[in-house]
């Protein structure tokens, strides 16, 4: 998508964003970051997401997972700051995955984090994949961020979305 298109959609009051900082991520461990859409009819989430991570990290975004507890929420703040419409999809982080698990795998991805990446020194490394998932309405997906690096590192994850029929 095009900067001119996205800030267009901006200006219209239809993008929105919230962030998580997981500190200190162990060797091994998996952060997970839930996104809820609306059972609106007509409602349309368009989801993109961004990942900075200090370590070498394994990225996974999973339709219909089992959620047992939804975790904390965040708060989904609209980019453009002078409309107050708020956001119908909801967004949760460290939900508890249900003896189901997390879901049908649509995408993996690798951040080259700092901390044990093959060639990269240490320090963190920034992935945005820049592609958009048109989601399905009354659905939960599931970021999953796993550290696969030898030592423990922050990972923050972006989710930016947009709702409309458009």
């Amino acid at each position: 998508m095009t900067k001119l298109r996205v800030e267009g959609l901006i200006e219209q009051g239809v993008v929105y964003r919230t962030s998580h900082i997981f500190a200190a991520v162990a060797p091994t461990g998996i952060v997970y970051v839930l996104i809820r859409t609306p059972g609106v009819p007509g409602a349309r989430v368009r989801l993109d997401y961004a990942v900075l991570s200090e370590v070498f990290a394994r990225l996974r975004l999973y339709e219909g997972p089992d959620i047992s507890a939804v975790g904390t929420s965040l708060t989904a703040v609209n980019m453009r700051r002078d409309v107050t419409r708020p956001a119908e999809c909801l967004v949760y982080h460290t939900p508890t995955i249900g003896i189901g698990g997390p879901g049908t795998e649509l995408d993996v991805d690798e951040v080259p984090g700092g901390n044990n990446a093959p060639g990269f020194p240490v320090g963190g490394r920034y992935l945005d994949p820049d592609r958009e998932w048109v989601l399905k309405q009354d659905t939960d997906y599931l970021l999953s961020i796993e550290n696969v690096a030898a030592l423990a590192g922050d990972v923050n994850v972006v989710p930016t979305w947009r709702e409309g029929d458009e």
